[in-house]
């Protein structure tokens, strides 16, 4: 059995400094799966979240041709 460490101070700053670029929706594309793509080390749940609360979104539906704005890594140009 292992265990299993969660720094949430950290976990909550590298939610806390997100920073955010346009996306346009691809056909098949999903909220998730653009999380997922962010490449982030971030859990994709939160992602989710915070790509819904940026877009200002109340659910989940995203049309192909919009533009999202979606986490991007600050380090990267």
């Amino acid at each position: 059995m292992g265990w299993f460490v969660w720094d949430w101070n950290q976990a909550n700053s590298k939610v806390e400094a997100l920073t955010f670029q346009p996306q346009i929706v691809q056909s098949g594309d999903t909220l998730w799966s653009l999380a997922e793509n962010t490449g982030l080390q971030i859990d994709t749940r939160t992602l989710v979240l915070k790509i819904m609360e940026f877009n200002q979104l109340t659910d989940s539906t995203i049309q192909t041709g919009q533009v999202i704005y979606t986490p991007a890594d600050p380090l990267q140009p």
